[in-house]
Order: C-alpha cells, then sequence, then structure tokens
C-alpha cells in the first residue's frame, strides 16, 4: 500500500510540477523579484491558480507515504532515521522560534514526566556545578 502510494504521489507531482514549469517558468521564475512575478501569475489566469495548487496539494500527498515509510520498512528505531530526524529539526526554518522541544521520528512530542520534575533538575545541576566547580544559586523568596 505504501509503495503504490509512493508511486502514485510521487507520478501525480512530477505531472503538475511539469506543467507549472512550462507554465510559469516554475521554479526559476522565483529567482526573480516581485514586479516580474505578479505580472507572469495574473497573466496566467484561473489555470495557473488551480496549476499552483494542484502542485502544492500533491507535495503534501507525498509527504503522507514518506512519513510511513520508516513503518512500512519495519526500521522504526533506524540509526540512520535517527539521525535524519536530528538534522531535519535542526535545519527546519519553521523551529528557529521553538525551544525546549524534544523530537522523536520527525514529529515534536512530549519528554518523559521526569523530565519536569523539579527536584530531578536541582539534583541534577549539584552534580554538573560540582564537576565544573561552579556553586549552585542562591535560592529566591
Amino acid at each position: 500500500m505504501t509503495g503504490s502510494l509512493f508511486i502514485a504521489s510521487t507520478a501525480a507531482f512530477m505531472t503538475a510540477a511539469t506543467v507549472l514549469s512550462m507554465t510559469l517558468d516554475w521554479p526559476d521564475i522565483l529567482w526573480e523579484p516581485a514586479d516580474v512575478v505578479l505580472p507572469e501569475f495574473a497573466a496566467g489566469g484561473a489555470s495557473l491558480v488551480w496549476t499552483w495548487f494542484a502542485v502544492a496539494w500533491t507535495y503534501a500527498v507525498l509527504a503522507v507515504p514518506i512519513l510511513l515509510l520508516p513503518t512500512a520498512l519495519a526500521r522504526r528505531g533506524d540509526a540512520a532515521l535517527r539521525v535524519a530526524t536530528n538534522l531535519g529539526a535542526a535545519s527546519a526554518p519553521n523551529l528557529d522560534r521553538m525551544t525546549a522541544r524534544y523530537f522523536t521520528e520527525g514529529k515534536s512530542t512530549r519528554s518523559s514526566e521526569r523530565s519536569y520534575d523539579e527536584s530531578v533538575a536541582a539534583r541534577l545541576w549539584e552534580v554538573r556545578a560540582d564537576r565544573v566547580g561552579l556553586t549552585a544559586p542562591a535560592a529566591t523568596a
């Protein structure tokens, strides 16, 4: 099933992207200034808008088998996939303002309950501070 969906969504995306490329010189036109792109886009009319939507939707549909692939291949715990998750999280532009997130299998996930235990965090601080020669911060009232 995943393989069929992967092939079908790839073919659909390639078709839509080819039509958009022939109609609008995509993706090269994206490097042009807005005063060049917008008149070209307006001249394309409704068919160009639908073609653009087709590219976007087929790209989104292509993500489904990509996300299912590790499970379908029975490789959910694969080291290469863990590295890919870390690289994806490190390079994703929409994560630049996110902090204190834990990622697993490409998704933001809540960490274990123990990681929210303040007594554990305080003890960790004490051990680490002792090892590097720091003193624990004074408690504020």
